[in-house]
């Protein structure tokens, strides 16, 4: 017998054109187990492992000196007037100034000066106009927060001569207020040759609208000084400055002869394309962890990074997969309860796996077994007589708790042991299908010319590719350098350092030998810089709709919303906020302002759960703008607006089927069919989807009827259906004149045929939602590359790059993205694993948790910050405005007085438990609601030895019992109530317990969910059961800041934590294993402590005694003998 995981998920999205960090498929060498350089799947001749080379020797090549940065002034000349000075030089200067050998992990160390213009205050005036905020990522506390406009001229390593003086008279008059000069040097920095400093920052939004003077030096070429603009000093090729340092110690730290080696990845320039070149590139580089960048020094070394994050995430996984398929052992069968087993359509195989097998495959055992759908191979099979043998397989998947199963009751297993749960299958001739197959690597690089070259008019051959630039008229060429001047500038945003050398030409050969000020009497430099290319998504000619999609603001952001919309610089646009603040609403409002201005747009998520909730918002918003513009209008008013058409795209095998399933079964409409629990379930839903506009076009009863202010589009296809006579009979099908029988003995329409309907459906949307993965698929593909005129990404905080990438392309589409980089970021299979010999197995784990969100954020791109909690009653969301966004300026609106009936829910919940616990909860402040903490005093936690999933029937059964008594005698509709845990098990626990009779009254409530997959969703009142215990297992990844931030944020008016408060120990570090991912590492849970601490500090807990009589039923289900009775903490 072999095993084999099921197929998970598909490939990331594929970039296109030039940019294609996302071709790369995932990988690395598996840990603990790996022989160096053999692993399956590696290149022949690829250069192993270097066995004397350990993780230590790598710490000590990896290890970086201390930045050294001291205050400068620098002067324009030499001896020439003050540019920038620092506050101790006594000038005032506007622009500060500092001298820096720089250390930076993940960029090369330079040695260069930094210039800093200051900001408005908090950047209030800025955003105030619309202008958005701007951020810097900080290494030493991991944050991105709002910061200074700052510019680095990185001097050219190895080609400048540096001179250390004092400080000669004529410049130290100067600065009259300097009196002691023995601390000073003059620093003289000469480019040999023609080099020519790199400059960081170049280009990157500034705005300052209190200090106009500001504004126009950085963004208008205005003179700082005299004749001098910021582009001369820049240009500069001897920098003349005055640092505060005495020239003995200068000499010995400044200067880039004291600077670290260079740094490098590592990796060959070439990008891997093969699984081969793949495994090849990860045996020959092993190493150290990397720390994530937000500056890379190159496209390559930004490729990289991106490639190989995601190639060393999945690789050795796979790697480890097909050893443990290709293994066979020794299993049994379980005697079923009733009948033969060779009746049976599944049994209970348990596999005797030994402590050593487990303990060598844990690492990867952890990540197969998140998805619990397997197969297994059965070699003991009866093969007809002149038959080749071929072994069974049979779908299956784990038994978690197999003690609560009756059938194996005389069939004890040990924890790392496994039992299955089989589906048996009577023809033995099963393909086998292996867990790891991806498709292609590299699908997109066989079409390496991925693009959408109709977008941007570029002329095309007979076999649709572009023609040469040779072969180009004046016009054409025009046309095709601009696509290339925007690749450059969509390569420079990626890298994060700014646009100086794509904006700025390079100076002839014949210029570099003139002194700086001699050319800046003879032209102004600036004439030859190029304009950052920005876009209007309000250049739309009807004012009134304009008027309708600001109007989706709150009446004070309106302005500011307005102005952010009309001038996006790069055409990059993003929102973002914390939970409740409508962002999703905004970033639909911004979406309908894309496609009203630049036609189609690819809509997108990083999962199926998030695109279904931004085409549903995006739909509902169109029609409220709709429906707002068209007030006053009669019916047959030809100025109407119509409904723009949003389309919510799944495979096309999926639309198919749903069409067939609801037009034979009508009764099952919106309900993807179930395949049985040996299937993975479906994840297409009718909502906007294709099936359901097909239906809605034929007039199915089963779905709404066509709106009369639906896409023209629709509606002319309509009337082609209607006229269509080769489709009545499927007409009559859907509209229920004839059954599915009669349907199929007469002319049933070929299933080719809907295809190509659906095709030319698809081909209608001005609005197409999807998954990155699909995007990549056809014929969505086509819509993307051919129609696409822009991309709008919700949920873009939790997105993959590579995904972005995908979706993206490299011609610079206008974009949008919304999110909060501070709730859940991109999935990360494997962190903190390495080899044999101490090496990380994914050196770019880090590097893989910045979302795209958060690396604009942390880059500095301008951010519209919603600042209004909408959703939430007052108070609900200062605990985690203090701990999560302490940068964040917010208030309640209107809808946040806990007065209103919105909130009548959160007032029963804190009268109730006013009642229950009057010793030991405190009243929340006047005219405001607080969490409250219910922590279960003895509970135990269960942990599953398989999957690693944390089960506390303890913690389940005490909130159940307090929210069921709540409902009854506070009369609260258990609809508005929702039961969430971060444990998978958890979950299924509470599902299972609330069947039981005392909690009749809750039936009519939600399913129970996990906090990752609730993201973006909400209720009246959230019952989080945290399903963590003291000390022993631990908060586990609730410790996760960004996970424990969704967890606060889903309520409206009550929110209801249960667990054990005594889990958050101050600065402890607790090893996390991550159930999403398998993933295990150590982390200081900094936000659970300072929530728990504000909890008690608040006096928001009460304790309940878990009885000390119990009894853990088969089924999960607690019985208590006692009751558990609140006393004070």
């Amino acid at each position: 017998m072999s095993q084999q995981p099921a197929k998970k998920g598909e490939p990331s999205g594929n970039a296109t054109g030039n940019t294609k960090p996302g071709n790369a498929k995932p990988g690395n060498a598996k840990p603990g187990n790996a022989k160096p350089g053999k692993g399956k799947g590696s290149k022949p001749g690829a250069k192993p492992v270097p066995q004397a080379k350990n993780v230590e020797e790598k710490k000590k090549e990896d290890k970086h000196q201390k930045s050294i940065a001291k205050a400068c002034a620098l002067l324009f000349g030499d001896a020439g007037p003050v540019v920038a000075s620092g506050p101790t030089y006594g000038l005032g200067s506007k622009i500060t100034s500092r001298i820096i050998n720089a250390t930076v992990a993940g960029t090369d160390p330079y040695f260069g000066v930094q210039l800093t213009f200051p900001r408005d205050q908090a950047q209030s005036a800025s955003e105030d106009k619309g202008l958005g905020v701007c951020h810097a990522y900080a290494q030493q506390t991991t944050a991105s927060l709002p910061a200074d406009h700052v510019i680095t001229i990185r001097f050219p390593r190895g080609k400048i001569s540096c001179s250390y003086d004092t400080v000669p008279l004529s410049v130290k008059t100067k600065f009259p207020q300097i009196e002691n000069w023995d601390s000073f040097t003059y620093l003289t920095v000469r480019l040999n040759g023609g080099a020519r400093s790199t400059i960081d920052g170049y280009g990157k939004h500034f705005s300052n609208p209190l200090d106009t003077e500001l504004e126009g030096w950085v963004n208008d070429y205005k003179p700082i000084v005299q004749d001098v603009t910021l582009l001369d000093v820049l240009r500069q090729r001897e920098f003349f400055l005055v640092v505060s340092w005495a020239s003995g110690p200068a000499s010995k730290s400044l200067g880039d002869q004291h600077l670290p080696p260079p740094f490098t990845y590592g990796y060959p320039e070439h990008q891997p394309l093969t699984k081969d070149e793949m495994a090849a590139f990860v045996d020959s580089n092993p190493g150290g962890e990397f720390q994530p960048s937000y500056g890379f020094d190159s496209d390559m070394a930004h490729l990289t990074a991106i490639n190989q994050g995601n190639i060393q995430d999945l690789l050795w996984v796979e790697r480890e997969a097909e050893l443990i398929a290709a293994e066979i052992m020794p299993a049994y069968f379980a005697t079923p309860e009733t009948g033969s087993p060779g009746e049976a359509k599944t049994l209970n195989l348990v596999v005797p796996l030994t402590k050593e097998w487990r303990d060598l495959h844990d690492a990867a055992w952890r990540r197969l077994t998140k998805n619990d759908l397997f197969k297994v191979t059965v070699y003991e099979v009866i093969t007809p007589k002149d038959e080749e043998e071929k072994p069974a397989v049979w779908p299956c998947h784990i038994i978690e708790h197999p003690e609560g199963v009756g059938a194996l009751n005389g069939h004890p297993v040990e924890e790392h042991e496994l039992v299955l749960r089989v589906l048996c299958l009577s023809d033995p001739e099963v393909v086998i299908c292996h867990f790891g197959d991806r498709p292609a690597a590299n699908a997109a690089l066989k079409q390496d010319k991925q693009n959408n070259p109709l977008v941007w008019g570029l002329p095309l051959d007979k076999e649709g590719a572009v023609i040469h630039p040779d072969k180009m008229d004046t016009a054409q060429r025009l046309n095709f350098d601009h696509v290339v001047f925007r690749m450059e500038l969509h390569r420079a945003l990626l890298r994060g350092t700014g646009y100086y050398d794509v904006v700025v030409p390079e100076p002839k050969e014949e210029d570099r030998l003139i002194p700086v000020d001699l050319q800046v009497q003879s032209l102004r430099l600036e004439d030859d810089v190029a304009d950052l290319p920005w876009t209007n998504f309000l250049d739309i000619k009807d004012e009134a709709l304009v008027e309708s999609i600001v109007e989706e603001a709150l009446p004070a952001d309106r302005n500011r919303f307005r102005a952010y919309l009309s001038h996006r610089p790069l055409g990059l646009g993003l929102i973002a906020s914390p939970a409740g603040f409508g962002k999703t609403t905004a970033g639909a409002a911004a979406t309908i302002a894309m496609g009203a201005s630049l036609g189609p747009i690819l809509c997108s998520a990083p999962t199926h759960v998030a695109v279904d909730n931004f085409a549903s918002r995006l739909h509902a918003r169109i029609q409220a703008i709709s429906e707002r513009y068209n007030t006053g209008k009669a019916t047959d008013d030809p100025s109407r607006l119509r409904h723009s058409f949003v389309l919510r795209v799944f495979t096309p095998d999926n639309e198919v089927d749903a069409v067939r399933t609801i037009l034979e079964h009508p009764d099952s409409v919106g309900e993807p069919k179930d395949k049985g629990k040996f299937s993975s379930p479906s994840r297409w839903k009718l909502p906007l989807s294709l099936a359901y506009w097909f239906l809605v076009l034929l007039r199915s009863p089963a779905v709404e009827p066509l709106h009369p202010d639906a896409s023209p589009a629709l509606c002319k296809l309509q009337e082609l259906y209607d006229a269509d006579m080769s489709l009545s009979v499927l007409r009559d099908l859907a509209t229920g004149k004839i059954t599915w029988a009669q349907y199929k003995t007469g002319q049933p329409i070929e299933v080719s045929k809907i295809k190509n309907m659906m095709s030319t459906l698809m081909s209608k949307a001005d609005f197409l939602c999807t998954t990155p993965a699909n995007a990549e698929r056809k014929p969505v593909f086509f819509w993307k590359t051919k129609r696409a005129r822009g991309l709008a990404v919700d949920e873009a905080g939790n997105m993959n790059r590579a995904d972005l990438y995908g979706l993206w392309g490299n011609t610079l589409l206008p974009c949008f993205l919304f999110g909060d980089a501070r709730q859940l970021s991109p999935t990360v299979m494997t962190s903190s694993e390495k080899d044999h010999l101490g090496n990380f197995v994914n050196r770019f784990h880090e590097e893989c948790g910045v979302s795209p969100l958060a690396f604009f954020i942390g880059t500095g791109v301008p951010v519209y910050r919603l600042k209004t909690q909408l959703r939430m009653a007052d108070g609900m969301f200062d605990m985690v405005a203090e701990v999560i966004y302490p940068d964040v300026p917010f208030e309640y609106g209107p809808g946040s007085l806990i007065t209103l009936p919105a909130h009548k829910s959160g007032l029963d919940i804190e009268d109730f438990f006013r009642a229950k616990f009057p010793d030991a909860l405190a009243p929340a402040p006047k005219g405001k609601l607080y969490p409250i903490f219910v922590h279960c005093q003895g509970s135990r936690v269960f942990v599953d030895q398989q999957t690693l999933s944390k089960r506390c029937p303890d913690q389940v059964k005490i909130a159940l019992d307090l929210l069921a008594e709540a409902v009854k005698t506070k009369k609260i509709d258990p609809a508005r109530a929702v039961c969430l845990a971060p444990y998978k098990a958890n979950v299924m626990l509470i599902e299972s317990m609330r069947k039981r009779r005392e909690y009749e009254h809750l039936q009519s409530m939600p399913v129970a969910s996990t906090v990752d997959s609730f993201q973006g969703q909400e209720n009246d009142v959230a019952v989080v059961v945290m399903g963590t215990a003291h000390p022993r297992p631990g908060p586990g990844f609730t410790s996760n800041a960004q996970r424990f931030n969704v967890m606060l944020s889903r309520q409206k008016s009550a929110l209801i934590i249960v667990g054990d408060i005594n889990v958050a120990q101050g600065s402890a570090r607790y090893q996390v294993v991550d159930e999403s991912t398998g993933d295990r590492q150590w982390v200081v849970g900094r936000a659970l402590n300072a929530v728990y601490g504000h909890m008690k500090r608040a006096k928001r807990v009460v304790t309940v005694t878990v009885p000390g009589i119990r009894k853990v039923e088969d089924d999960g289900e607690v019985k208590d003998k006692d009751k558990g009775k609140g006393k004070a903490l």
